[in-house]
């Protein structure tokens, strides 16, 4: 830094003071990689350390200039970081900081990171960019973001260094990901020898009392302490302690268990299966959740007037089902579901006022519509009643417990289901009004707990659940914006656990719903480079069929969506490659005798391609079966409407296709796929 007398100066309005503490604490004691120190960046030689920074610790509130000194500094400073909030975009003297230090000729070298507010322009009270930033040509300008529903702090900072430092994110991220595992390897290590030497110190104490009480204080112990730690470390160390806590379990005899020891034991298993279920291994998953499962059952035998005994009996099948449904097994699942409904159908028997068991049978209602909703079955009364039965036991629970963040939270995905049944009866007024209220929810309980990454995940659900009654809605701008930071959210989570799988297929799963409505925008090309970009994560071993359900129809939807793109974009060669794919996927795995409305609507969409693409000549394709396609039906959805369209099409029956369209457009459908269909064949009017 031959030319500069500080790194950086941190230009904050003194209501922020604490942030710029943070914030110089951060910048000065970062460590760059010693693999990029003495590298040439594009703006010079990379730096071993990030100091020294300035910052006044002078409030200027009462002052006429900015000072001699603050002036000497600026000239002196290589960049200037500006704190971003509602404070520090009223303060007169971060504008003319801003000012001074974009007249010394050194604009590009001025960052902003957001502490509070939020990034509008709409005046100097909610929004937290200076003016001074426009005046000097930052009109949007690129800004680290420290909240926690956004970058978080840690990416943040790691942002503005990489900015700073002229590198990309990504060379900081990935070694700042290795610092992070190895540190957390090293805890898991640690807290897995500690079980084992503290195990085997318990046993060695109690090893002259009775068998029963050395168990009931081993599984006491295991349990325990897994439950201490799982709020503190990631997926690895868990499974670490799961797999070390395990050895000692399978030991223990259920009936020399208490009621109480046997349901620790039973939920430390469900917590082992849940680690196995996010590591994406489905079949270790449910060995575990069935043990739970099978352990609490007979403890209910045994002790049948202990209703904690029956509420974790109940969870425990809701865990079985919900695996199932996970991966597409959708008969299992509404199995393991009614089972559910059962048991928690007699938990509140029992005690009929309990809001704990009103919203315990609000849920399984509310997952009996799910699983339905989710099959590939069509929507029918008895799903809609499960929905309105779940709604409204979670609105006596809200009823009584206003303030409970917990109850907002599963109030929100009730209503998220609630969203989508209404879009399966292709009523999109109602799913938008829904899906907007579960938003509010979401952001609300996440707000209320942001270290809590669970409501992070609800949060970044509630976005993507709302961007596509938007996408359907035709409100294409809102959509993208919430799908990005869906996306955002989602990887952040990813980095602070990059051994939970299934956050990555979330991720995916959105990204590829992104590039679909990026196209429908005209960003063509933006949207091939992202699907070219998502074409590793699709790759699977093994034959297709072997693939769960939920990696089938996202397998499948990806490629039609790269078919579309690449025709429109005249690369006829690549689409007609990706479309083959699908129709040979299509032909191994369905068995047309038993295909659903939605294994239909695939067919009837890649059929449609096909006619693009090769003209009439269907015999290479799989048979449609035969599926319903009249507009009668009061629980028709919007989709199995927009495929029957495009089947009337294809066999050249323009009149019933019109009916089609007509039924779509009274309600207000308008995705974008929907509205190029119609004004390609003439049917919008």
């Amino acid at each position: 830094m031959p030319d500069f007398q500080y790194r950086a100066y941190i230009s904050y309005s003194h209501r922020d003071e604490a942030w710029a503490a943070w914030l110089h604490h951060a910048l000065e004691s970062y460590r760059v990689p010693a693999h990029l120190v003495g590298s040439q960046s594009s703006v010079g030689e990379v730096p071993a350390r990030i100091r020294p920074v300035f910052r006044d610790r002078d409030d200027l509130s009462s002052a006429t200039d900015l000072g001699q000194t603050v002036k000497q500094a600026l000239s002196d400073s290589e960049n200037l970081v500006v704190l971003c909030s509602p404070a520090a975009a009223a303060s007169k003297w971060v504008g003319e900081e801003i000012r001074l230090f974009a007249s010394l000729g050194r604009t590009d070298r001025i960052f902003c990171i957001i502490v509070d507010g939020e990034a509008a322009d709409d005046g100097p009270v909610s929004a937290c960019f200076h003016p001074a930033l426009a005046e000097i040509g930052h009109t949007e300008p690129l800004a680290a973001d420290v909240r926690k529903w956004a970058d978080g702090k840690r990416v943040a900072k790691l942002k503005l260094i990489a900015g700073l430092l002229g590198i990309r994110l990504d060379e900081l991220r990935q070694r700042d990901l290795q610092r992070r595992r190895k540190r957390q390897l090293l805890t898991g290590l640690g807290v897995a020898a500690a079980l084992t030497l503290a195990v085997i110190t318990l046993v060695s104490q109690v090893s002259e009392k009775h068998e029963r009480e050395k168990a009931e204080q081993l599984a006491t112990f295991v349990v325990d302490l897994g439950e201490r730690l799982q709020s503190d470390v990631d997926l690895e160390t868990l499974a670490l302690i799961g797999a070390e806590a395990s050895r000692y379990l399978q030991e223990l005899d259920p009936e020399r268990l208490s009621a109480e020891t046997g349901k620790k034991v039973a939920l430390a298993l469900r917590q082992m299966g849940r680690v196995s279920q996010y590591q994406g291994k489905p079949e270790d998953a449910l060995k575990a959740f069935e043990r739970s499962r099978d352990l609490l059952s007979g403890l209910y035998k045994k002790f049948p007037d202990i209703s904690e005994l029956l509420f974790a009996l109940g969870n425990a099948e809701y865990y079985i089902g919900n695996l199932h449904f996970m991966e597409g097994r959708y008969e299992s699942a509404m199995e393991s579901m009614q089972d559910y409904h059962r048991l928690t159908g007699k938990l509140l028997e029992s005690d009929p006022g309990n809001p704990d068991w009103m919203l315990e049978l609000s849920y399984s209602h509310n997952n009996l519509a799910a699983v339905q909703l989710q099959s590939r079955n069509n929507i029918d009364g008895e799903t809609l009643e499960h929905v309105a039965k779940a709604v409204r036991l979670m609105e006596e629970v809200v009823a009584l417990r206003p303030d409970d963040e917990a109850v907002a939270s599963v109030y929100a995905m009730t209503l998220a289901w609630a969203a989508d049944a209404q879009i399966q009866t292709c009523n999109l007024e109602d799913a938008m009004t829904t899906r907007t209220r579960v938003r509010q929810l979401a952001e609300f309980s996440m707000l209320a707990d942001p270290g809590n990454n669970g409501l992070k995940k609800n949060y970044a659900y509630a976005l993507t659940g709302l961007a596509r009654v938007q996408i359907f809605s035709g409100q294409l701008g809102t959509a993208v914006q919430n799908l990005e930071l869906a996306i955002s959210i989602l990887q952040q989570l990813i980095a602070a656990d990059t051994s939970n799988i299934h956050y990555r297929d979330e991720v995916r799963n959105r990204r590829v719903m992104l590039a679909k409505t990026l196209a429908e925008t005209g960003q063509l090309e933006l949207a091939r480079t992202m699907l070219q970009e998502l074409e590793p994560e699709f790759e699977y071993a093994g034959d297709f069929i072997d693939q769960s359900g939920a990696f089938q129809l996202e397998l499948l939807n990806f490629l039609l969506a790269y078919t579309d793109v690449e025709s429109r974009l005249g690369n006829a060669e690549s689409a007609r490659e990706h479309l083959n794919t699908v129709v040979r996927l299509q032909s191994k795995s369905l068995n047309t005798s038993a295909a659903g409305v939605f294994d239909a609507l695939r067919l009837v969409d890649s059929r449609y391609l096909w006619w693009q693409l090769n003209g009439n000549e269907f015999d290479s394709l799989p048979p449609l079966p035969v599926f319903d396609q009249s507009a009668g039906s009061d629980f028709q959805t919007c989709a199995a409407a927009e495929s029957a369209a495009r089947m009337y099409v294809l066999e050249g029956d323009s009149e019933s296709a019109a009916r089609q369209v007509n039924y779509l457009r009274e309600r207000g459908y308008a995705n974008p796929t929907f509205m190029r269909f119609c004004k390609n064949h003439g049917l919008c009017g």
